[in-house]
């Protein structure tokens, strides 16, 4: 049991299978969902996320230095009009990551991603809204610790005026920059 999209309620059940199919290749299929339906809604866990049911299939080649990452997801949002839901959403995308390990210290990623909403329930940008985006993210690790700055450039199309970006959420893109450090255990 989690708390699903940090909503501080253990209402959510997931699970995930992995198969290996040699040391190479593997298959994942990952399912989540809230299994009892939440008023609560706040920026971090919108009612919209906070009541749906998610699935994922991951697949990931492993050659040499390079790993290969793609990824199917499907999500769900029911119909609950005494929460305020007035018609289900659902949600397709579509991914891929791709690393190559430089060196013992360095790595570089990249990913790109796709996402398409259906349904009257805003899910994304707006009800009916898609987007793209391209992220490139290089790691330099020194035993447990790492440093990983990220570069990533989203776009948004049909969106719906005020749940875009920027201060407005009139904006169809945006480019993002982070540096994320810590420690791995």
């Amino acid at each position: 049991m989690t708390d699903g999209f940090y909503s501080d309620e253990l209402n959510w059940l997931s699970g995930a299978a992995t198969y290996t199919i040699d040391p190479n290749n593997s298959a994942t299929v990952l399912a989540s969902g809230n299994f009892h339906h939440d008023s609560k809604n706040t920026l971090a866990t919108p009612l919209t996320l906070d009541n749906s049911q998610l699935v994922q299939l991951n697949y990931s080649y492993t050659s040499g230095p390079w790993v290969l990452s793609p990824t199917l997801q499907w999500t769900h949002v029911p119909k609950d009009i005494n929460i305020g839901l007035t018609s289900e959403a659902h949600t397709y995308g579509a991914g891929l990551t791709t690393k190559y390990n430089i060196n013992a210290n360095w790595n570089i990623a990249a990913r790109a991603e796709y996402i398409n909403s259906t349904g009257g329930t805003n899910v994304a940008y707006g009800p009916g809204s898609n987007a793209w985006s391209l992220t490139i993210t290089p790691t330099w690790q020194q035993g447990i610790f790492f440093i990983r700055p990220e570069a990533s450039y989203v776009k948004a199309t049909h969106t719906t005026a005020g749940a875009a970006f920027g201060t407005s959420g009139n904006e169809t893109s945006e480019a993002r920059l982070l540096i994320e450090t810590g420690i791995l255990f």
